[in-house]
C-alpha cells in the first residue's frame, strides 16, 4: 500500500498544458477508504435561461461531515483538482498562456487560505472562443494537518465564464484515508487527465485484485459538461473479470443513460441541476464477484459531449492485513545478574513480536529480524507454530499461519556483549504475509545499554565522604549500623581495604562487598 508523506513541498507546474488521455494517478491499499466531493465556482444568473453558466463566484465551498471519515482516521493522500473553460489558447498550441495553475485551498479550521500550485495541468481544445482546462495539486499536507472533517473552500480560479453553451467551472477533492480498527482491506486506485469523449467510449482497468466475499466495490468521477437529458448513448459500465458480470451504473439521481446529467451525489442531500459538473460516486452492484481479479471501466459518451478529469475506484479485497494498530514488538529485561534494574552487559533481553491479523483473509507470514550486533548470542524461544529457518545474525521464522482476527507471537532472546555500556540498540522486525496480505516493519522500543562504569574500580579505595541516600539503616555482617543517606558512586570494590567513612573503628569484619581486613563498613549501603 502506497502512503503519502504527512509533509510535502508543491511543485511549481511547468507544463506543457496538453489534454491527456485517463491515466493511473496512484493506489493504495489495506484498510482504508476514499471519499470524493466538491463544488461548482459558475452558477446561472438572472437571466431566464437556467441552463448556462453566467456568474463566476469568487469562491465556493464544500462541507466534509463527521459521519463521512471516521474520527480517529489517518489520511494518507489528498488531492485537489479544479478544472473549466479558460479563454482560446489556438486550440492549446499556444498553452499554458490562459491557464490558472493557482488556486486558493481554505482547510477546515483555518484561519486563512494558502496558494496551492498544480503539479500537472491539462488542456482540452474546445470552440474557437475557449478551451478546457484540468489541474491537479497533491494537499495531502495540508489535509493532515487540517483534519479531513470539516468546510473546505476554493477561491482565485480565473475561468471565463460568460454565459455560454459550455462554460463551467468547479473544484473537486479526494481523500484517501486509513483505519484498521473500523474498515476492511481494500484497493483503491486513482486515474486523472483530461479526455473529452463525444460520441466514443474509454475503457480503464484494475488488476492485482482478489474481490471478496460477498463482492462490494464502488466508483468516483469527476466530469465536466455533463447535460440533463443529453444524447444517448451514454453510460459508465463496469465488467468484472474472470466471473464475467457486466452493469451499468446508476442511481436515484444518475440514470444508467445519463448519469453526466449535472449531479454531486456525495453531498447531503444530493444536488442536482448543478451547472457544467458531475462528481458522483456510485456502487459496482452486480458488476463484480467473488473472486475476481480485475475490473474494467467503460465511460460511453453519444452526442452529449463530456470531459472525465478523474476516475476514483474502490474493491473490497480479500486479504491478510497486518497492521501496526494491533501488531507490535517490544522487549523485556529477563535476566539481570548484578541487579541494576536497567539493560547492562551480561543481561538478557527478551524481545516480542506480536502479529495480529486485522484482514479478512487467513495469512502465512515470514518474520525476518537482524539480531542486533550489540549482542554476543541469542536464541529463538518461540517460533508461533512456524519454520525457524534463521541463520546465525538474523532470526527468520517462515509460515506463521494467522486466521482472521487471529493472532500469534515470535518471541527470542538476546544476550548483551561486553563492552556495551552507554551504546543504543535499536531493533526492527520485517513481516510479509505474502501475495495475499501485506508486508511492513515493527520496530521495538530502542535500549540504553547501561551507564559506563568506573574505568578501574579496584585501582583505589572509595574517597566519597558524603552521606549516602536512602536512608541506610540495615545491619551489614559486621554488625554495625549505617546512617548513609546517599549511594556512593562508584561503590567500593570488593579489593578496597581502606576505611569507609561512616564505620566504627570496632568493625572489623568484612562488609557486604568488602573483603576482610576492612577497618570500616561499606559507606555504600548496597545491602545488608
Amino acid at each position: 500500500m502506497r502512503k503519502a508523506a504527512l509533509t510535502m513541498v508543491l511543485l511549481a507546474w511547468a507544463g506543457p498544458a496538453t489534454a491527456e488521455p485517463i491515466a493511473a494517478l496512484a493506489s493504495w491499499e489495506g484498510p482504508i477508504d476514499y471519499y470524493v466531493t466538491g463544488a461548482p465556482l459558475a452558477v446561472d444568473g438572472p437571466d431566464p435561461d437556467t441552463t448556462t453558466a453566467e456568474v463566476l463566484l469568487a469562491s465556493a465551498s464544500v462541507e466534509v461531515p463527521a459521519a463521512a471519515i471516521p474520527a480517529t482516521a489517518t489520511v494518507l493522500a489528498a488531492y485537489l483538482w479544479w478544472a473549466g473553460t479558460i479563454a482560446d489558447q489556438d486550440e492549446c498550441a499556444t498553452a499554458p498562456s490562459a491557464t490558472d495553475a493557482d488556486v486558493e485551498l481554505t482547510t477546515p479550521g483555518s484561519a486563512a487560505p494558502v496558494t496551492i500550485t498544480a503539479d500537472d495541468c491539462y488542456c482540452s481544445a474546445g470552440a474557437t472562443s475557449y478551451d478546457i482546462q484540468a489541474c491537479r495539486a497533491d494537499v495531502t499536507a495540508e489535509v493532515a494537518a487540517s483534519g479531513p472533517i470539516g468546510t473546505f473552500a476554493v477561491a482565485g480560479f480565473d475561468a471565463i465564464i460568460d454565459n455560454g453553451a459550455t462554460d463551467n467551472a468547479s473544484f473537486a477533492i479526494v481523500i484517501v484515508y486509513e483505519e484498521a480498527a473500523l474498515l476492511l482491506p481494500r484497493r483503491i486506485a486513482a486515474y486523472d487527465g483530461l479526455e473529452e469523449l463525444y460520441e466514443s467510449s474509454r475503457l480503464m482497468s484494475l488488476a492485482g485484485l482478489d474481490v471478496d466475499t460477498p463482492a462490494r466495490g464502488d466508483l468516483g468521477w469527476y466530469v465536466l459538461d455533463g447535460d440533463v437529458g443529453g444524447l444517448p448513448p451514454e453510460s459508465v459500465a463496469v465488467h468484472g473479470m474472470p466471473g464475467g458480470a457486466t452493469a451499468t451504473l446508476s442511481d436515484g439521481v444518475n440514470p444508467a443513460d445519463n448519469p453526466m446529467n449535472r449531479t454531486i451525489n456525495t453531498v447531503t442531500p444530493a444536488m442536482t441541476g448543478v451547472i457544467g459538473v458531475d462528481i458522483d460516486r456510485l456502487d459496482l452492484g452486480a458488476g463484480i464477484t467473488p473472486g475476481d481479479t480485475s475490473v474494467e471501466m467503460t465511460y460511453t459518451a453519444g452526442g452529449d459531449k463530456y470531459w472525465v478529469v478523474f476516475n476514483v475506484v474502490g474493491i473490497n479485497v480479500y486479504r491478510a492485513v497486518l497492521h501496526t494498530k494491533f501488531s507490535w514488538k517490544d522487549w523485556e529485561l529477563l535476566g539481570d545478574p548484578d541487579s541494576t534494574g536497567t539493560v547492562t552487559p551480561g543481561d538478557v533481553v527478551r524481545y516480542t513480536i506480536h502479529l495480529e491479523n486485522s484482514g479478512t483473509a487467513p495469512g502465512y507470514v515470514t518474520v525476518t529480524d537482524e539480531i542486533p550486533p550489540e549482542t554476543d548470542s541469542w536464541i529463538l524461544v518461540d517460533a508461533a507454530g512456524g519454520t525457524d529457518a534463521s541463520t546465525a545474525t538474523t532470526l527468520i521464522v517462515e509460515d506463521i499461519y494467522l486466521l482472521p482476527d487471529g493472532s500469534a507471537e515470535v518471541v527470542f532472546d538476546v544476550s548483551i556483549a561486553a563492552g556495551t555500556w552507554d551504546e543504543i540498540m535499536p531493533n526492527t522486525a520485517h513481516y510479509d504475509a505474502g501475495p495475499d496480505g501485506n508486508a511492513g516493519d515493527l520496530t521495538a522500543p530502542a535500549i540504553l545499554i547501561g551507564i559506563t562504569p568506573p574505568d578501574d574500580p579496584d585501582a583505589e579505595p572509595d574517597a566519597d565522604t558524603a552521606p549516602d541516600a536512602p536512608p541506610d539503616t540495615s545491619t551489614d555482617t559486621a554488625g554495625d549500623t549505617s546512617t548513609d543517606t546517599a549511594a556512593d558512586v562508584p561503590y567500593d570494590s570488593p579489593a578496597d581495604t581502606a576505611a569507609d567513612s561512616d564505620d566504627p573503628p570496632s568493625d572489623t569484619a568484612a562488609d557486604t562487598i568488602d573483603p576482610p581486613g576492612d577497618g570500616a563498613g561499606c559507606s555504600c549501603a548496597l545491602a545488608a
